[in-house]
Formats: structure tokens, sequence, C-alpha cells
């Protein structure tokens, strides 16, 4: 069940990524740097939350995710992602 799950986890955030590198190709390539790594980073405490084997490891997967979901909502309403999308 938890390989049925990342294979949603890895294939959704792919098609982010693709569609925000074709939109944001020409814009800010710092902004689109730390936007990637932003969604890396969400899949990857997703992906550790799945799969981990005990609780504490649980806990720390959802932190992770809860800590990352912050930074993508910040990203959203940051100066720098108005510019991106301005100047797309």
């Amino acid at each position: 069940m938890s390989l049925l799950f990342i294979v949603f986890v890895l294939i959704i955030p792919s098609f982010v990524i693709l569609y925000s590198n074709d939109n944001m190709l020409t814009c800010l390539v710092m902004g689109i740097f730390l936007f990637i790594m932003s969604v890396l980073m969400f899949v990857v405490s997703i992906t550790f939350l799945m799969v981990s084997p005990n609780v504490i490891s649980i806990l720390l997967g959802w932190d992770g995710l809860s800590l990352v979901s912050h930074l993508l909502v910040m990203y959203y309403q940051n100066v720098m992602s108005f510019m991106v999308l301005a100047c797309c």
C-alpha cells in the first residue's frame, strides 16, 4: 500500500515541477531553484512519513511535512514569487 502511495506522491509533484519549469523558465533562476527544492523537500518528507516504521519517525516525517508546507505557503506569498509570476 505504501508503494502505491509513493508512486502517486512521485507522479503528482513531477507534473508540478515540469509545469513550473515550463512557465518560469525565462524568469528568475534563483526563485525557480528555491521552489523546486521546496517541492522536493515536500516529497522527501511525505515519503519518509509513509515508510516510517515507528512512532518517532512518523512524528519526524509529520513535522518535516508541516515545516515544508509552511515554507511553500510563505514562498507563494513572497515578493520574489510575485516577481517571478509578473515577468512571465
